[in-house]
């Protein structure tokens, strides 16, 4: 086993915990309270570490984003020491938009490579990406149910008089 392997798992906690609180400091999305946000960022980390799946998701899909930063950082160089003018005229929205359809297809593609084998379980082997089947297994209508309650609730409970 590489060495690297031995660390993988404190390198996900670590990035996730990083973008989670930044993300949460940055949106201000459950307030400004610095603890709280901390422990909401800790507990993201948690629960990706302590999943399976989502540790090895991470692990497939961050070498391939580095991969992506690093090839946007060449051609955003490679621009400019040709002296192509304004970053902003064309390459700017050009490159945001290819950056954002490498970004889906990656975290696509990584998602269907590590949850795939879930799925075949959820539907009973034969059919993975069936929907319908997937739709009517008993587990699955008791989380779309628990998605619609939890919606309800804060629509109610967030409701200006």
């Amino acid at each position: 086993m590489p060495l690297f392997e031995y660390f993988l798992p404190l390198l996900i906690f670590f990035l996730v915990f990083v973008i989670v609180f930044a993300l949460l400091r940055k949106t201000k999305i459950i307030g400004e309270n610095s603890w709280f946000n901390f422990t909401v960022a800790l507990t993201a980390a948690i629960i990706f570490i302590a999943s399976s799946s989502l540790k090895q998701y991470v692990a497939m899909t961050v070498p391939w984003l580095v991969a992506m930063l690093v090839i946007v950082f060449f051609i955003v160089l490679i621009y400019a020491f040709i002296g192509g003018g304004k970053f902003e005229s064309w390459l700017g929205p050009a490159l945001a938009l290819i950056v954002v359809i490498a970004l889906i297809f990656i975290l696509l593609i990584s998602a269907i490579n590590v949850f795939a084998p879930l799925m075949k379980s959820v539907t009973g082997g034969e059919e993975a990406f069936n929907v319908i089947t997937m739709i009517k297994n008993p587990s699955m209508l008791a989380g779309i149910l628990l998605l619609l309650l939890a919606a309800l609730a804060s629509t109610i409970l967030t409701k200006k008089s």
